[in-house]
């Protein structure tokens, strides 16, 4: 089954102002995949996090709600 992959403002916004075409890629890429898996093994909420992504299986659709740099994404 594949999802659809949907961007909140704001994370879109950040993915616009990403100028190192490397990490741009790999960003892409990452947000594509979660399409054929909404859920890598390989990925965990951070704890005391809200959540970054929402996946609402009734509808197949996965929304990035929030992109950022490790340092940034832990709420303090």
């Amino acid at each position: 089954m594949t999802y659809s992959v949907l961007l909140d403002k704001a994370a879109a916004r950040f993915l616009l102002q990403i100028r190192d075409a490397k990490l741009k890629s790999r960003l892409d890429k990452a947000i594509e995949s979660l399409a054929s898996d909404p859920r890598p093994s390989e990925c965990r909420k951070l704890s005391g996090t809200s959540d970054r992504y929402r996946i609402d299986d009734g509808k197949v659709t996965v929304l990035v709600l929030a992109i950022g740099h490790r340092r940034e994404v832990y709420e303090g």
